[in-house]
């Protein structure tokens, strides 16, 4: 249960504190980085993010006092993870070049790999799609070459992602196929999940709705099995249902996922929810409470939301705005699309543009 998994990082916190402490006492800096390490991992766990960050900054200064390279460069891995949890997308980029560049002085080939597609989702988040296909590209080379078949099937799923975005949907098929097939290889049923949901996506617009919605509910019911809740699949089957005309399911999805999101205070993921749901409430003429749902959606963007939600949180501001008997609203939906549209073409967004 999830009581039980706060006890077990809660516990093994407890344990690293005692090896830090024990390590402090007796001088031994590498004992004591690793424990940091160990406490930044399950502090991130517990949610507690700035603590986290304290002690992998700490870890960091140890390896790189004593010339340990290779820990240096997946404390550099850490950090940049967390600076990505937080949001700030810009410095994540940084900070994962800055470890990836570690891993090549040191020659770990699947250290570059990661962090090659560590890079190109934060590429991803900043809008810069190109740019994340050539990275996801570059990991998929990595992988294949040092036959990590895990970072391989992670490769595949995020180019599948990108060039559905980029409007290549044969080739976005195609990678999600493979992914799939390398996730039953190696028993990754959580990459499996979400690269079916994904395979929804492209099997829908490739106008085979019935395949995509088989898709979807596989994902969902995978989630469930293994006892995981992930509300971008929500959110994405909730979109999914919208375009098959499916609109009270759509809607009853998406309020799932808001509801969700608003339990766990993840305001950087609320506005896409929000956002789908506002679409959902709208097409079934509740034109007062799309409006009030769209506008909170606006709000809860902020610096950690992806490119992404906020082209699906102002698409859906103005598909609202567009419903409006005030005509002088119906003009300013009419801006607000074209500036959608204008910043997803800049990106190759083709998706968002259509």
């Amino acid at each position: 249960t999830a009581a039980d998994s706060l006890g077990d990082l809660r516990r093994a916190l407890n344990a690293a504190d005692a090896a830090a402490n024990k390590a402090r006492s007796t001088g031994a800096s590498l004992l004591l980085a690793d424990a940091l390490m160990i406490r930044s991992h399950m502090l991130q766990g517990l949610g507690n993010l700035a603590e986290s960050a304290d002690a992998v900054a700490q870890a960091e200064r140890t390896f790189q006092a004593v010339g340990d390279k290779g820990e240096l460069a997946r404390a550099e891995a850490q950090s940049a993870h967390l600076v990505d949890l937080r949001g700030d997308f810009p410095t994540a980029k940084r900070t994962y070049e800055k470890s990836l560049a570690s891993f090549q002085e040191i020659g770990d080939q699947q250290g570059v790999a990661i962090q090659t597609n560590n890079i190109g989702v934060e590429l991803q988040s900043l809008g810069d799609l190109n740019g994340a296909k050539k990275r996801f590209s570059d990991a998929l080379a990595a992988s294949t070459a040092i036959r990590d078949q895990w970072g391989e099937a992670i490769a595949r799923a995020n180019l599948g992602e990108i060039l559905f975005d980029l409007g290549d949907l044969s080739a976005a098929h195609e990678m999600y196929d493979k992914s799939i097939a390398l996730c039953d290889s190696i028993g990754n049923r959580d990459l499996a999940a979400y690269d079916l949901s994904g395979l929804a996506q492209v099997l829908q617009a490739e106008g085979d709705p019935r395949h995509a919605w088989e898709n979807e509910k596989k994902a969902m019911s995978t989630f469930s099995e293994i006892g995981q809740v992930h509300t971008d699949v929500d959110i994405a089957s909730a979109r999914l249902l919208l375009e098959m005309g499916r609109i009270d399911e759509a809607a009853a999805q998406a309020r799932k996922a808001v509801e969700t999101l608003s339990r766990a205070g993840m305001t950087n993921d609320l506005s896409d929810a929000e956002a789908a749901l506002a679409e959902a409430v709208l097409m079934q003429g509740n034109l007062p409470e799309a409006r009030r749902v769209s506008e909170q959606a606006r709000a809860n963007l902020g610096n950690r939301s992806t490119f992404e939600s906020k082209l699906n949180t102002e698409i859906a501001v103005g598909r609202v705005l567009g419903a409006s008997k005030n005509f002088s609203e119906r003009m300013e939906a009419g801006k607000q699309l074209s500036r959608v549209i204008n910043d997803a073409q800049k990106s190759g967004d083709r998706k968002s543009v259509g």
